[in-house]
């Protein structure tokens, strides 16, 4: 995402509003890279647990995590300002008491983080962190549990990890059955580092990506698949919906992928 070489500083911004139901990432945007969801050719597995209801075409039995997010790049400050909503289907066999978010851009956040200290932080690219970035969880709550702010309970660090905050626990007020919804509300403040692996930004270059609260992968036996993000570990989320708008200043190229 940058603004376009021929143009000067724009007046006003842009409203872009993809709705993204595949890989949400690449070379210039403002959106986070996911696992790819099945061919449309593909078989449609059963759901396991008893009370899913039957898949639909839309809603297929793979959505688990599902996003609508609006966000606002500031491209002074190199901020991400995001709010939105997101729709977690428990297609697990048993009741799940607790969730497992992702905050990646945490990774940046100081030297101590597992990922900057780690030996193998430069393995990749061997680019160094210039200005630290980190991203900020302001409101997470559910109508579920109305006057609950679900974060205020939410684990300090990554498990085991007083250092890290790229993976972190929050529990709830009570479990959630196989088959039953839970909607969250979210709001967040992204900082991006200067650019490093696969985001950042420089000068008025912007690639944002891991840019909004990701919630684990959900197993089939109730289990979340969550790490704290290291040099060697890649990106694991459930395939879902994402409709995200994004308002940038309007001079800028934004590139993207899905329905517009």
């Amino acid at each position: 995402m940058c603004p376009e070489a021929a143009t000067s500083r724009g007046v006003g911004r842009r409203r872009l509003r993809p709705l993204l139901e595949a890989v949400l990432g690449g070379a210039a945007l403002l959106v986070a890279v996911l696992a790819p969801l099945p061919s449309q050719d593909a078989p449609v597995p059963e759901p396991v647990p008893g009370g899913l209801e039957p898949p639909t075409p839309e809603r297929p039995a793979w959505l688990t995590a599902s996003y609508t997010l609006e966000a606002r790049l500031d491209a002074e400050l190199h901020r991400v300002t995001g709010h939105g909503r997101i729709e977690l289907v428990n297609t697990a066999q048993v009741p799940i008491a607790s969730l497992f978010v992702h905050l990646y851009l945490n990774a940046f956040e100081n030297d101590r983080t597992l990922f900057l200290r780690s030996p193998l932080r430069t393995s990749r690219s061997q680019r160094a962190v210039v200005r630290y970035g980190s991203i900020d969880v302001t409101r997470f709550t559910s109508p579920r549990f109305p006057g609950r702010d679900l974060w205020a309970s939410a684990a300090r660090h990554s498990p085991g990890d007083p250092e890290d905050r790229t993976d972190i626990e929050v529990p709830l007020p009570e479990p959630i059955a196989p088959g039953e919804r839970l909607e969250l509300d979210v709001a967040f403040v992204a900082d991006l580092p200067s650019f490093v692996e696969r985001t950042g930004f420089h000068e008025r270059f912007h690639f944002v990506a891991q840019w909004f609260p990701k919630l684990a992968r959900l197993e089939p036996d109730g289990t979340w698949a969550h790490f704290a993000f290291h040099p060697y570990a890649e990106f694991y989320a459930d395939f879902g919906r994402y409709d995200v708008t994004i308002d940038v200043p309007k001079t800028f190229v934004v590139g993207a992928t899905g329905a517009r």
